[in-house]
């Protein structure tokens, strides 16, 4: 590939500091977009995780193509693309595969993101409130019952009820 060669012709301070602006660049768009549209949400007496879902979907491959996951096949934000390139000193057409070489830091951190709020979740459950539930939770198992309505059980149970 074309841009590849041309990677490897970049220097490699420069190629480091791209990656680096990418990925602070990325954890600060994640942040900023998330707490923000949370904060919205709370005030319109909504959860904050609708909050941090619209905003996964606004800067993601449905919205302004800031943050995409290679599997996407999309193209990058043309200004993300420049601030990089120009923070970077490297030309915009490296910046697209310098980004994609990064996304797999990005979805380390979010697995073990996940991790902790699993595990935080469980550690303020109380083994009640899951006992339950869990005819529900084996009832969706089992496929006898769609996504939503999972959710919507599980949710108005343990949350809304509390």
């Amino acid at each position: 590939m074309v841009l590849t060669s041309l990677i490897s012709v970049l220097n490699t301070h420069d190629v480091e500091v791209a990656e680096t602006l990418i990925g602070v660049i990325n954890f600060l768009m994640i942040f900023v977009a998330a707490r923000t549209l949370a904060e919205i949400l709370v005030r319109l007496s909504l959860p904050t995780i609708v909050g941090e879902l619209l905003a996964g979907v606004l800067i993601g491959a449905s919205g302004l193509h800031l943050l995409l996951p290679p599997s996407a096949h999309a193209e990058l934000n043309q200004g993300f693309v420049s601030l990089i390139s120009s923070l970077a000193s490297i030309p915009q057409e490296a910046v697209p595969d310098i980004y994609f070489e990064t996304f797999p830091s990005l979805q380390a951190v979010a697995t073990l993101g996940l991790y902790a709020l699993l595990f935080l979740t469980g550690l303020e459950s109380e083994l009640e409130e899951l006992v339950a539930v869990g005819a529900q939770a084996f009832h969706c198992r089992n496929g006898r019952s769609d996504f939503a309505i999972c959710f919507w059980n599980f949710w108005s149970n343990v949350y809304l009820s509390s």
